[in-house]
Protein backbone atom coordinates (compact mmCIF):
# COMPACT_ATOMS: atom_id res chain seq x y z
CA UNK A 1 0.00 0.00 0.00
CA UNK A 2 1.75 2.90 -1.39
CA UNK A 3 1.43 6.60 -2.36
CA UNK A 4 3.75 8.96 -4.60
CA UNK A 5 4.47 12.50 -4.72
CA UNK A 6 4.86 13.03 -8.12
CA UNK A 7 2.62 12.20 -10.82
CA UNK A 8 3.26 9.14 -13.06
CA UNK A 9 1.96 6.58 -15.70
CA UNK A 10 1.28 3.24 -14.56
CA UNK A 11 2.41 1.92 -17.62
CA UNK A 12 5.57 3.63 -17.86
CA UNK A 13 6.88 2.28 -13.90
CA UNK A 14 4.68 -0.90 -13.48
CA UNK A 15 4.71 -2.74 -16.67
CA UNK A 16 7.12 -5.41 -16.28
CA UNK A 17 5.19 -8.37 -15.87
CA UNK A 18 7.69 -10.61 -14.16
CA UNK A 19 7.86 -7.78 -11.41
CA UNK A 20 4.73 -6.37 -10.70
CA UNK A 21 0.82 -8.49 -11.14
CA UNK A 22 -1.24 -5.68 -10.28
CA UNK A 23 -1.53 -2.38 -9.48
CA UNK A 24 -4.87 -0.98 -7.56
CA UNK A 25 -6.36 2.66 -7.07
CA UNK A 26 -9.81 3.48 -5.37
CA UNK A 27 -11.12 6.10 -7.73
CA UNK A 28 -14.91 7.83 -7.61
CA UNK A 29 -16.05 4.68 -4.99
CA UNK A 30 -15.02 2.01 -7.56
CA UNK A 31 -11.26 0.05 -8.52
CA UNK A 32 -9.24 1.03 -11.15
CA UNK A 33 -6.86 -1.68 -11.87
CA UNK A 34 -3.57 -2.22 -14.16
CA UNK A 35 -2.08 -5.68 -15.35
CA UNK A 36 1.08 -5.62 -16.71
CA UNK A 37 1.18 -7.29 -19.71
CA UNK A 38 -2.55 -8.62 -20.14
CA UNK A 39 -5.53 -6.89 -21.69
CA UNK A 40 -6.14 -4.55 -18.48
CA UNK A 41 -9.25 -2.69 -20.26
CA UNK A 42 -10.92 -6.09 -21.10
CA UNK A 43 -10.43 -6.84 -17.46
CA UNK A 44 -11.76 -4.27 -15.74
CA UNK A 45 -14.79 -3.55 -18.44
CA UNK A 46 -15.78 -7.49 -17.57
CA UNK A 47 -15.22 -6.24 -13.69
CA UNK A 48 -16.85 -3.11 -13.67
CA UNK A 49 -13.99 -1.32 -13.16
CA UNK A 50 -11.80 1.85 -14.71
CA UNK A 51 -8.46 0.61 -16.40
CA UNK A 52 -5.59 2.76 -14.49
CA UNK A 53 -3.69 4.90 -16.34
CA UNK A 54 -2.08 7.44 -13.78
CA UNK A 55 -1.44 8.05 -10.07
CA UNK A 56 -1.45 11.39 -8.43
CA UNK A 57 0.52 13.42 -5.64
CA UNK A 58 -2.22 12.79 -2.62
CA UNK A 59 -3.21 8.88 -4.28
CA UNK A 60 -2.59 5.68 -2.53
CA UNK A 61 -2.54 2.39 -4.20
CA UNK A 62 -1.91 -1.05 -4.21
CA UNK A 63 1.04 -2.97 -6.22
CA UNK A 64 0.94 -6.94 -6.04
CA UNK A 65 4.54 -7.92 -6.65
CA UNK A 66 6.14 -11.23 -7.41
CA UNK A 67 8.94 -10.50 -4.95
CA UNK A 68 10.48 -7.14 -3.41
CA UNK A 69 10.58 -4.36 -5.34
CA UNK A 70 11.96 -1.07 -5.61
CA UNK A 71 10.06 2.17 -7.39
CA UNK A 72 11.83 5.20 -8.36
CA UNK A 73 9.81 8.10 -9.39
CA UNK A 74 11.27 11.45 -10.05
CA UNK A 75 9.17 14.75 -10.53
CA UNK A 76 7.66 17.67 -9.37
CA UNK A 77 6.23 16.98 -5.90
CA UNK A 78 2.69 18.15 -5.41
CA UNK A 79 1.52 20.26 -2.26
CA UNK A 80 -1.08 20.89 -0.60
CA UNK A 81 -4.29 19.51 1.27
CA UNK A 82 -6.01 16.41 0.54
CA UNK A 83 -10.05 15.96 0.06
CA UNK A 84 -11.96 12.87 1.53
CA UNK A 85 -15.17 12.49 0.27
CA UNK A 86 -18.01 10.63 2.71
CA UNK A 87 -17.03 7.00 2.60
CA UNK A 88 -13.53 5.22 2.11
CA UNK A 89 -10.70 7.32 0.53
CA UNK A 90 -7.48 5.29 -0.98
CA UNK A 91 -5.06 8.17 0.05
CA UNK A 92 -1.29 9.40 0.63
CA UNK A 93 0.54 12.58 2.21
CA UNK A 94 1.99 14.76 -0.36
CA UNK A 95 4.44 16.23 1.85
CA UNK A 96 8.11 15.40 1.95
CA UNK A 97 8.50 14.31 6.24
CA UNK A 98 6.04 12.27 8.61
CA UNK A 99 2.84 13.53 9.74
CA UNK A 100 1.33 12.76 12.90
CA UNK A 101 -2.16 11.24 12.44
CA UNK A 102 -3.40 14.05 15.21
CA UNK A 103 -1.55 16.72 13.20
CA UNK A 104 -3.38 15.18 9.98
CA UNK A 105 -7.02 15.13 10.98
CA UNK A 106 -7.35 17.82 13.50
CA UNK A 107 -10.36 19.80 13.26
CA UNK A 108 -11.78 16.67 11.33
CA UNK A 109 -12.25 14.10 14.50
CA UNK A 110 -15.83 13.80 14.70
CA UNK A 111 -15.84 13.39 10.60
CA UNK A 112 -13.90 10.01 10.36
CA UNK A 113 -14.40 7.08 11.73
CA UNK A 114 -10.96 5.45 10.83
CA UNK A 115 -7.70 5.31 9.49
CA UNK A 116 -5.80 2.37 8.22
CA UNK A 117 -2.18 2.23 7.08
CA UNK A 118 -0.86 -1.55 6.00
CA UNK A 119 2.49 -1.89 7.98
CA UNK A 120 4.84 -4.33 5.77
CA UNK A 121 7.59 -4.35 8.63
CA UNK A 122 4.50 -6.36 10.48
CA UNK A 123 2.56 -7.78 7.77
CA UNK A 124 -0.09 -6.33 9.46
CA UNK A 125 -2.67 -3.04 10.00
CA UNK A 126 -2.00 -0.03 12.01
CA UNK A 127 -5.68 1.93 13.03
CA UNK A 128 -6.71 4.56 14.38
CA UNK A 129 -10.41 5.56 15.70
CA UNK A 130 -10.74 9.29 16.06
CA UNK A 131 -14.53 9.12 17.29
CA UNK A 132 -13.41 5.97 19.85
CA UNK A 133 -10.35 7.80 21.54
CA UNK A 134 -6.89 6.55 22.22
CA UNK A 135 -7.67 3.95 24.73
CA UNK A 136 -10.61 2.51 22.97
CA UNK A 137 -8.23 2.43 19.91
CA UNK A 138 -5.34 0.30 21.72
CA UNK A 139 -8.16 -2.28 23.02
CA UNK A 140 -9.79 -2.72 19.03
CA UNK A 141 -6.40 -2.98 17.74
CA UNK A 142 -5.15 -5.27 20.42
CA UNK A 143 -8.18 -7.27 20.27
CA UNK A 144 -7.60 -8.18 16.11
CA UNK A 145 -3.72 -7.95 16.25
CA UNK A 146 -3.04 -4.70 14.85
CA UNK A 147 -1.43 -1.72 15.82
CA UNK A 148 -2.66 2.03 16.56
CA UNK A 149 -1.62 4.17 13.94
CA UNK A 150 -0.15 7.70 15.02
CA UNK A 151 2.74 8.71 11.70
CA UNK A 152 2.06 8.58 8.11
CA UNK A 153 5.23 8.49 5.98
CA UNK A 154 5.89 9.65 2.89
CA UNK A 155 5.41 6.96 0.66
CA UNK A 156 2.69 5.26 2.38
CA UNK A 157 -0.67 5.02 1.26
CA UNK A 158 -3.73 4.71 4.15
CA UNK A 159 -7.61 4.29 4.25
CA UNK A 160 -9.80 7.07 5.38
CA UNK A 161 -13.40 6.51 5.45
CA UNK A 162 -14.75 9.50 6.77
CA UNK A 163 -18.80 10.56 7.03
CA UNK A 164 -18.67 13.78 5.05
CA UNK A 165 -15.90 15.46 2.62
CA UNK A 166 -13.17 16.65 4.56
CA UNK A 167 -10.30 18.74 3.94
CA UNK A 168 -6.87 17.10 5.33
CA UNK A 169 -3.94 19.39 5.65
Amino acid sequence: LLSSRVSFDVADKLSDGTKFVSVWKWENGSWAVYLPGQDTQAYADSKGFVALATINPGEGFWVNCTSTETLSISGTAGSGSLTAVSGWNLMGIKGDSETSIDALISGNEDNIVSIWKWVSSSSSWAVYLPQSGIEDTQAYADSKGFSVLTIINPGDGFWVNATTEITLD
